[in-house]
């Protein structure tokens, strides 16, 4: 929150940015969603980090899916498991980008060549990206498309919302 008040503070500009509205919908999400849809996904037979990895990567497709749209018409159907498949290289990523840059400052060579490597990891995101995004309907761009998902969604969401309240204890 400080973070977005001091860039606005710098430039109110930047509120129209698209980069600033996905970004601080996607942190807004993780601190508000992830904690309900981790907790969802308690009963489930799935290992702890997998269960945080969907939940982070569902919290923010949700959040950033309406700003999509209106910035870029497009909203993407299958952010979950692009997500996924890009979250094993996302530590190594800024890991090996704070080495980098300490390392530049110190012996630029072997910064250049952590760099380098770094740059594999990269790699592998865009073609995570690349891959996942070329499948057909990996996207809406269609507004009645996207009209007709959300009734699908909110009538699934329904049925799952009623059939929690049958099946929870009543206390």
């Amino acid at each position: 929150m400080l973070g977005a008040l001091v860039l606005l503070a710098w430039n109110p500009y930047t509120l129209l940015d698209p980069g600033f509205q996905l970004s601080f919908a996607a942190v807004a999400a993780i601190f508000v969603l992830v904690p309900r849809l981790v907790r969802m996904l308690e009963g489930y037979p799935l290992p702890v980090r997998l269960a945080a990895a969907l939940a982070v990567s569902t919290a923010c497709g949700l959040a950033t899916a309406p700003v999509l749209w209106f910035q870029f018409h497009a909203v993407p159907l299958l952010s979950v498991p692009a997500n996924l498949l890009a979250a094993p290289a996302v530590a190594p990523l800024l890991g090996l980008a704070f080495a980098a840059a300490l390392a530049g400052l110190v012996f630029p060579p072997a910064g250049t060549a952590i760099a380098w490597l770094n740059g594999w990891c990269a790699a592998y995101l865009a073609s995570c990206a690349r891959v996942v995004g070329g499948l057909p309907g990996a996207q809406v761009r269609s507004g009645r498309a996207l009209v007709e998902l959300l009734f699908v969604a909110a009538v699934a969401g329904a049925y799952a919302w009623r059939r929690w309240l049958t099946s929870s204890p009543r206390t």
